[in-house]
């Protein structure tokens, strides 16, 4: 027997001891909105379940209560919600460009060697800010592989 939205929502909010104004804050779906699909009032559209379904890191089919399997068949990482980049990475590293000073090119450069993906420190610390970052997108798929996010934005604040 296929379950509700309804029934699956407070299920996974339940398993995951989430609130509703936590949901509310990292999902941007509206409280009023988010109470009435938690009563089963309505169901919502689409866009907010992705949304759910990203949050909880499970299937969208199976938010909506279908017959499918409740882990999500793909690996999105929602990096404005720290729970979610926390499931995916070990270490989480993120600055602006501005940010990126000596310090914080070191921490990187030892990051990076103890994960074997340059071989020494000054691979990475005698680099400029763009070339860091360079290597870094270029390497992204290394890094992730090693559940390393190095998340540097190119705007400065």
């Amino acid at each position: 027997m296929e379950s509700t939205f309804k029934e699956r929502l407070n299920e996974i909010m339940k398993e995951n001891n989430i609130s509703q104004s936590k949901i509310v804050q990292y999902t941007k779906i509206n409280k009023g909105a988010l109470s009435c699909y938690l009563k089963g009032l309505y169901n919502p559209k689409r866009e907010n379940i992705i949304k759910l379904a990203t949050f909880f890191n499970v299937n969208p089919d199976w938010l909506e209560g279908k017959d499918v399997p409740k882990e999500s068949s793909f690996t999105h990482v929602d990096y404005n919600n720290f729970n979610s980049v926390g499931k995916y990475f070990n270490i989480v590293v993120s600055t602006n460009k501005k940010g990126l000073d000596d310090n914080m090119i070191n921490m990187i450069a030892h990051i990076l060697k103890n994960n074997d993906i340059i071989d020494n420190v000054s691979e990475l610390t005698n680099k400029s800010k763009e070339e860091i970052i360079s290597f870094i997108s270029d390497n992204k798929n290394k890094l992730i592989d090693k559940k390393i996010l190095i998340d540097i934005n190119n705007e400065i604040k």
